[in-house]
């Protein structure tokens, strides 16, 4: 999702991926990681993002886009649980990324392990649920 203050541009008209690439973009970008699925996203396509702002944290994002003209991508729950959806100064426009392919290794030592198993059964759960 894209999120962005209402009467951003964006939040007029199909949101292309060109055009939010072009947009000055808030990223939420925890302590050492590097890109996301966006930035490798938009690579692929020949884009990059024009990274304004970025901050280690989502709980500061709906004070600032509300207040900006920088746009920031969020998981739907993201938003849904930051309040992005009440807030009446913000809009939340869908953007189409290909789905994203969750891949879960262990060692094989611990295939029978029961706290191991019990860890891999709630960490499938709560990705089938998002």
């Amino acid at each position: 999702m894209c999120a962005m203050r209402r009467g951003h541009m964006l939040a007029r008209g199909r949101l292309t991926l060109d055009r939010f690439a072009a947009a000055k973009h808030l990223v939420v970008r925890p302590a050492g990681q590097a890109s996301n699925l966006i930035d490798h996203v938009l690579e692929s396509r020949g884009l990059e993002r024009r990274m304004a702002l970025t901050v280690d944290q989502f709980l500061v994002v709906p004070a600032i886009i509300s207040s900006t003209d920088l746009v920031a991508a969020l998981l739907r729950h993201t938003a849904e649980q930051l309040g992005v959806l009440q807030n009446p100064h913000l809009v939340l426009r869908s953007l189409a990324l290909p789905p994203v392919q969750a891949t879960l290794l262990w060692h094989p030592t611990m295939t029978h392990h029961k706290a191991h198993r019990w860890m891999r059964e709630i960490l499938v759960d709560t990705c089938r649920a998002l």
